[in-house]
């Protein structure tokens, strides 16, 4: 038990030992680069400024490149001089960063830079060779002297981009294929008191052409408008709504016309025979009960038109024969043309049959 609690007392740290060393590592982490110096191309601006300024606060010396923008050379400097002042192991009057005016393409250029920094710094630890330029495009549409004029900017004047082989890329992105699909709206729909959509809703155009490879036009069976929402209308409305892309499809048409035709409606309440389909020659059947109340929904401009002897409603004695439940589904089996919606009551009628 002494050898354990000897071993203990060794390896115990007193926190105030523990905190200091934490700020001595802590302070050793904040300065990674302190005494080396740095070479950065293009550092006057952008990406390139941005690891000068991080070097700068590791505590590096900076040397950096521009080609034009002296303003912007200027300006990093004096940020690189003002991280430098605040350093705690570094005062006012430590070296500030060197910037250099040229084109980093040529050999002669980049030996000034070293040269430079070494006699400012005393020696050169790192290279960040940042310079270059972008002539940004998809590449089956990138020319060819943007592409080796890109290259040429890496390579240097020494160096020269003689020629490219393959000089064309070829992809094999399948065959075209199209087929025409149906348009499906998300159009939530509600009206004022008493109006009612009439009809379904026409879309123009209600089909589209669609394009793709064969494997990807196989998928879709229909297009999807983009959901929409209009409230208590009261007049015929119309619009449009733009179609949900989908990956790797092209659309003939990217916008649906719509139209509502909104009217006002008025309901007529008749009563009406419930007849038998199908009954045979030697059955008889009674109906409990015998006729139901229906309801009906018409445009008002059209009531007047509507003739109540023109609806008749039915049960199918097939059905009697199939269910057990004794009773029969009552369904409209004539109306008005000018008639939007009917509602029977009760919609089951039980039965009795009976043999003749």
């Amino acid at each position: 038990m002494p050898e354990m609690k000897n071993q203990i007392d060794r390896n115990y740290k007193h926190p105030r030992q523990t905190s200091k060393i934490n700020m001595e590592r802590n302070t050793y982490m904040e300065r990674l680069l302190e005494n080396k110096t740095a070479i950065i191309t293009g550092g006057s601006r952008g990406i390139g400024r941005a690891i000068a300024l991080s070097f700068a606060k590791e505590g590096a010396n900076i040397v950096f490149t521009y080609v034009s923008n002296d303003e912007a050379a200027k300006e990093t400097v004096e940020l690189i001089t003002q991280i430098k002042q605040k350093s705690k192991n570094t005062g006012a009057d430590s070296h500030a960063a060197l910037a250099l005016k040229g084109d980093g393409r040529s050999s002669d250029f980049a030996q000034l830079a070293v040269k430079n920094a070494v006699e400012s710094f005393g020696n050169v630890d790192i290279l960040v060779n940042n310079a270059g330029i972008t002539k940004d495009g998809l590449l089956l549409r990138m020319k060819k002297e943007d592409f080796t004029d890109v290259v040429d900017r890496q390579l240097g004047d020494d160096r020269q981009l003689s020629s490219i082989n393959p000089d064309t890329l070829f992809f094999d992105i399948g065959t075209l294929a199209q087929k025409k699909v149906p348009v499906h709206h998300q159009l939530n729909i509600t009206t004022e008191k008493e109006y009612m959509l009439k009809d379904s809703i026409a879309l123009t155009p209600d089909s589209i052409t669609i394009s793709g490879t064969q494997a990807a036009i196989d998928e879709v069976t229909y297009v999807m408008g983009a959901p929409q929402t209009l409230v208590n209308l009261a007049n015929p409305a119309e619009g449009n709504f733009s179609l949900l892309p989908i990956k790797s499809i092209n659309f003939s048409d990217e916008q649906i016309h719509y139209q509502l035709n909104i009217i006002r409606y008025t309901e007529g309440v008749i009563k009406i025979p419930v007849a038998v389909r199908y009954l045979p020659s030697d059955v008889t059947i009674t109906l409990l009960p015998s006729e139901v109340e229906l309801r009906y929904r018409i445009a008002i401009s059209d009531f007047s038109l509507v003739d109540t002897a023109q609806f008749t409603a039915s049960v199918s004695y097939k059905d009697a024969t199939d269910n057990n439940d004794r009773t029969l589904a009552v369904k409209v089996t004539h109306k008005p043309k000018e008639v939007l919606s009917v509602h029977l009551t009760p919609p089951f009628v039980e039965y009795i049959i009976r043999k003749k």
